[in-house]
């Protein structure tokens, strides 16, 4: 038990010939009533393969590939929102290996994640037995072994393929992400390739064909007949087709033939706006956005460009694909490293948590003239003062004074006094002294000493001098 624990590699072993290995990879629990729909399903995943040579795909998949790859990892703690780039994970997962950068090890497993559903890495460890690195694993090079009672007991890993030696590998030297769980095969994640097999084949067929089209001129094929009854091309017509095939394509299209004799020539045409291709490979487009959660005129697929507007509207269908992808992404692979990684570096990994920090990515910033109107308009409002503003948009505030704004039509009204009906106000008795005093003679202005005396100064003045002017 200690050799095992000491080396994730503890047993070689010659490859067993499994059968059914493509249902098992379906799923265990196929019935008779499914396995018409599977077999065609096997004719599909023969055209598609792993997913990477369709265009449609993988622009989408890699288009998150960068994104996962644009935001620095970090290592948080319980209450704490500081981001710790200098934790010993954080930097593993900056420089997993020798041979890859923490942006092309990410991509990897994220091509992975979205076409198998897996994306596998080996834990790679010093003398001391302490994670100093990852290794990662392709899908189709690894699989969990299930034995009759349990969950998985190890993994086998092919280092040459399956046609070579099978290691055995301990799931604790594993980090296995998984793209939620298959329904069909608990121990593995659900791939969104395999959902998309009739998609992404409908694609590929529709572009070949357009392919075709073009290669063809644009027409199915050309009938080469004798012009009149009786009369043969000659002996081999076979021959007669390949030669015309090798003298009139590629290069030499539009070159002369001459012919010994009457010969009628017949073209096939057919009117490629009339089969609708465009409508036919967007429904695909359509289906691989849904699947992945990225809109489809953010790839740039032609989908989503025929709806869409440029300027506010494309900048919140990218802030929409990072809410309904990316993010949640970072938070399923946060969580794995957080149950499989951290337990190697912290004593107590409940405390720690792995973080992507998207600060930086500026599609997730708010618009600057949004926030600039918001504020004006608090201010105008009243509900900051001037030298809040100014603190709020980084201007210097230390010689501000701290007034508010207010409204001159807002009428203010204490809650206990809505909606009731207020008693009319009472006139208010003039002060008797004020009455006693005479008005002042129309076109009267005080003078300069009554102004810098004030009002009292300048009641008493007049007084003394009986009110005369």
């Amino acid at each position: 038990m200690g050799i095992k624990m000491r080396s994730p590699f503890y047993k070689d072993s010659p490859a067993p010939q499994r059968k059914g290995y493509f249902m098992d990879w379906l799923g265990e629990s196929l019935n008779s009533n499914r396995a018409d729909k599977y077999r065609s399903r096997q004719t599909y995943r023969e055209q598609v393969g792993d997913g990477t040579t369709s265009d449609l795909l993988m622009a989408t998949v890699l288009w998150a590939a960068r994104r996962m790859a644009e935001s620095p990892i970090g290592i948080q703690t319980e209450g704490d929102e500081t981001m710790d780039f200098q934790h010993p994970l954080a930097r593993v997962l900056k420089h997993p290996s020798p041979y890859f950068s923490g942006s092309a090890y990410l991509m990897a497993q994220a091509i992975c994640f979205l076409t198998d559903g897996n994306a596998y890495s080996l834990k790679i460890r010093d003398g001391h037995l302490r994670v100093i690195g990852l290794q990662a694993i392709p899908p189709w090079a690894i699989r969990p072994h299930v034995p009759a009672t349990g969950y998985i007991d190890y993994y086998e890993y092919f280092p040459l393929g399956q046609s070579g030696h099978i290691v055995q590998v301990l799931p604790e030297e594993l980090v296995h992400l998984r793209y939620g769980v298959d329904p069909n095969n608990m121990r593995l994640g659900i791939s969104p390739l395999r959902i998309l097999l009739e998609s992404i084949y409908t694609d590929l067929e529709a572009g070949m064909f357009t392919a075709m089209l073009l290669k063809n001129a644009g027409v199915i094929g050309t009938i080469l007949s004798p012009a009149f009854e009786g009369m043969s091309l000659g002996d081999n017509p076979a021959a007669a087709k390949k030669k015309i095939q090798e003298d009139f394509r590629g290069t030499k299209m539009g070159d002369v033939m001459v012919m010994t004799g009457p010969t009628k020539v017949e073209y096939m045409g057919v009117d490629a706006s009339k089969m609708d291709l465009a409508k036919l490979r967007s429904i695909p487009e359509e289906r691989v956005s849904a699947v992945l959660g990225i809109p489809a005129a953010v790839v740039g697929l032609g989908a989503g460009l025929q709806n869409t507007k440029v300027g506010a509207t494309m900048s919140e269908m990218r802030a929409m694909a990072y809410e309904d992808c990316v993010i949640p992404m970072q938070q399923l692979w946060s969580d794995e490293w957080d149950l499989q990684l951290m337990g190697e570096f912290e004593p107590n990994p409940d405390n720690f948590r792995c973080a992507f920090d998207n600060s930086k990515v500026r599609v997730l910033q708010e618009d600057l003239n949004k926030t600039t109107d918001r504020a004006l308009k608090e201010l105008q409002g009243g509900a900051i003062s001037l030298r809040e503003y100014r603190e709020q948009k980084g201007y210097d505030s230390d010689d501000t004074p701290d007034v508010m704004y207010l409204p001159m039509s807002i009428v203010v009204t204490p809650l206990d006094q809505l909606g009731v009906e207020q008693p009319p106000t009472e006139p208010v008795a003039p002060d008797p002294e004020d009455a006693a005093e005479p008005p002042e003679t129309p076109g009267e202005t005080p003078d300069a000493e009554d102004i810098a005396e004030g009002p009292e100064p300048a009641k008493a003045k007049k007084k003394a001098s009986g009110g005369a002017p």
